[in-house]
């Protein structure tokens, strides 16, 4: 009897290891907490269902608040993030249950989280995925404009050089 209990004990310890739930549930932008459907546009559902975010240029200051579904231990709970494309390594964020970016450049990012109740066992990583847009005059368009500004110019001063030249030859 003490056999299947220890055992059970066991099994039912295992489970709750493996059933960690890890969310990000608060999101700041510029130090404006943002919410679904609000006048920035961000979020169209809550941000523990979203999984991907588009910023402009000037949205690059990024506050991500997550916790770890375990009421037995909260204040030992344990995270770790990574945000690829910055970090190279998972950075240990301890016991704190936020993480802040600033000035991040234009880019694609992927942020990565891991929890662990313990400090032993760490959940899968839970994945959100960053675009931060550059502005309209540094965006393929422009440079295309730009070159065809250039191209212009050059060619206007071509002809202006080739009317001149015509011209004292002519006298």
């Amino acid at each position: 009897l003490w056999k299947a209990d220890f055992q059970d004990f066991l099994l039912d310890f295992n489970n709750k290891k493996q059933n960690i739930t890890l969310k990000i549930n608060r999101l700041t932008v510029n130090n404006q907490d943002i919410l679904p459907f609000d006048k920035t546009g961000i979020l169209e559902q809550s941000i523990e269902q979203t999984h991907e975010l588009d910023l402009s240029y000037d949205q690059n200051q990024v506050t991500f608040g997550f916790s770890l579904i375990d009421f037995d231990n909260a204040s030992k709970n344990r995270f770790r993030y990574q945000l690829v494309g910055i970090d190279e390594d998972w950075i240990e964020a301890g016991t704190a249950h936020y993480v802040n970016f600033s000035q991040l450049p234009t880019g694609s990012y992927t942020f990565k989280l891991m929890g662990s109740a313990d400090g032993s066992y760490w959940s899968k990583p839970i994945d959100l995925k960053i675009t931060v847009h550059p502005p309209f005059y540094r965006t393929w368009w422009a440079y295309l404009l730009y070159l065809s500004l250039v191209s212009l110019i050059a060619y206007r001063f071509y002809q202006a050089q080739l009317n001149r030249v015509r011209l004292q030859q002519q006298l």
